[in-house]
C-alpha cells in the first residue's frame, strides 16, 4: 500500500486505508481524533475549527466529518463513512452545477429536509454490535439518546445490521427536545434517517428495506434551480439540501439550502449580532474577529465578515488620519496640546476625542484603534 493516501475514495473498493495523511494533519491541527472510552482502537475523525478557518480543504479533510476508523499502527479500517464535507449554496467552496447546464435545465436534482438535530452515525464495534456515535464522540449526551432509543426499537436495529452488512453508513438526524437548536419538534424523540451513504459518498434512500416514518422527506426537482424553494416565509424548518447530478458530464455534487428566517433566528440563539461584533472589535481588535470565527458555524463567517471588514476599514483611515495631522505639525514645529486641537478640529472635527483621548499616546497603533472602534457603535445599539 502506497505511504499516503492518494484518495480516501478507494475506500469504496477497499475498507483498509494508510493513515499516513491523516496522522500529518492532525499533527498539523486540521484533523481532531476522539476514541471509544471502551476501546482505543475506535476513533471519530474530524476536520477542526483551523481547517473550517482557512478553508484548506484537501479531500481527506473533507472526508474527516465523523470518519469512525478502527486503527491497527497506519492502517485503519472503516466502520463508518458518512456524507464529506459540503457547504451552503453561497460559500466560496459549495459544489455547484454550471450556470450553461442550469439555464438549459440538463441538471436533475434530489431535494431532501433539512432537519435541525444532530449528525448520527451507524457503525459496528468490535464484536459487531451496532451503536450510533454524534459527528464528534462516541459517547455525547445525543450519542447516549440514540443508543438508547436504538434499544427501545430493536426491529430498527437488526435492519441497520443488514444494512451496514451490504456496505452502506446509515446516518441520522437526532431529534429530542432537550437537544433543540432553533427549531421546534415540540416532544418528538426519534433518529430520522437522512441517508445510507455508500464509500464512495452517493446518497441512497429509495429501494431499501426501511420504515418510512423515520426517513427524512424528499424531491425531485425539476426547473433551474432549486433555489426558488427558500423563497416566502418559511416557519420551523432549517432549510434543504440539494444533490445534483449532470448526466452528459458524469458530475455531480451536494449543497445546502438554508431559509433565511431560520439563520435569523440562528444568530439570535447564538447571540451573534451587530453590537457583539462591534464589542469584540472594541476588546480584542482585529484578532477577536478572528477567535470568533473559528468558534460559529462557517454559514456566520460571510455575516461576520461584511460587519467587521467595514467597521476595521474605518477605524484604520481614522487613525491614519490623526497620525498624519500629528507628525506634520511636529515636523512644523509648531506643536503643543492646544495648536493641535485646534487643528483637528478644523480638519476632521469628528475625530478630536479621539485625538484628544489618545494624545500622550498617539505612537500606540493598537490602543488608538480600539478607541477608534469605541466611535463606531452601531447606531440605535444601547
Amino acid at each position: 500500500m502506497d505511504n499516503k493516501i492518494k484518495d480516501l475514495e478507494s475506500a469504496a473498493i477497499c475498507d483498509l486505508v494508510d493513515m499516513t495523511e491523516i496522522l500529518k494533519d492532525i499533527d498539523d491541527g486540521y484533523i481532531e481524533v476522539s476514541f471509544h472510552k471502551d476501546d482505543p482502537s475506535l476513533g471519530i475523525y474530524n476536520y477542526t475549527p483551523k481547517t473550517q478557518f482557512s478553508r484548506e480543504w484537501t479531500t481527506t479533510r473533507k472526508i474527516c466529518r465523523g470518519l469512525i476508523i478502527r486503527r491497527t499502527g497506519n492502517i485503519g479500517e472503516i466502520r463508518a463513512k458518512p456524507f464529506p464535507k459540503f457547504f451552503n449554496h453561497d460559500e466560496p467552496d459549495a459544489v455547484l452545477p454550471l450556470p450553461s447546464r442550469v439555464a438549459l435545465k440538463e441538471i436533475s436534482y434530489q431535494v431532501y429536509d433539512k432537519l435541525d438535530g444532530s449528525l448520527g452515525i451507524a457503525y459496528r464495534d468490535n464484536i459487531g454490535d451496532v451503536h450510533i456515535a454524534s459527528k464528534g464522540s462516541f459517547h455525547s449526551d445525543q450519542a447516549n439518546f440514540a443508543n438508547e432509543w436504538l434499544e427501545n426499537h430493536k426491529n430498527i436495529r437488526n435492519q441497520l445490521e443488514v444494512i451496514i452488512g451490504s456496505r452502506l453508513t446509515p446516518c441520522f438526524e437526532i431529534i429530542y427536545p432537550a437537544d433543540r437548536k432553533v427549531v421546534d419538534y415540540h416532544k418528538a424523540q426519534k433518529l430520522m434517517v437522512i441517508g445510507f451513504i455508500a464509500y464512495n459518498g452517493t446518497r441512497f434512500l429509495e429501494g431499501i428495506n426501511y420504515p418510512k416514518e423515520y426517513m427524512v422527506a424528499h424531491r425531485n426537482f425539476t426547473g433551474k434551480w432549486p433555489h426558488t424553494l427558500i423563497e416566502g416565509d418559511w416557519d420551523n424548518r432549517e432549510g434543504y439540501v440539494v444533490d445534483w447530478y449532470d448526466c452528459k458530464y458524469s458530475t455531480g455534487g451536494r449543497y445546502k439550502l438554508k431559509f433565511p428566517e431560520y439563520v435569523r433566528l440562528h444568530r439570535i440563539v447564538t447571540g451573534l449580532n451587530e453590537k457583539g461584533v462591534w464589542e469584540i472589535l472594541c476588546e480584542k481588535g482585529e484578532p477577536g474577529i478572528t477567535e470568533l470565527k473559528m468558534s460559529i458555524p462557517e454559514e456566520f463567517h460571510n455575516w461576520v465578515d461584511n460587519l467587521a471588514f467595514p467597521m476595521i476599514k474605518q477605524a484604520f483611515s481614522d487613525v491614519c488620519m490623526v497620525r498624519s495631522h500629528y507628525m506634520d505639525m511636529k515636523v512644523s514645529g509648531d506643536f503643543n496640546r492646544k495648536n493641535f486641537a485646534l487643528l483637528i478640529q478644523e480638519k476632521c472635527p469628528e475625530l478630536l476625542g479621539l485625538a484628544m483621548l489618545k494624545f500622550p499616546e498617539l505612537g500606540d497603533g493598537t490602543q488608538m484603534m480600539k478607541f477608534a472602534y469605541r466611535r463606531l457603535k452601531p447606531k440605535g445599539k444601547k
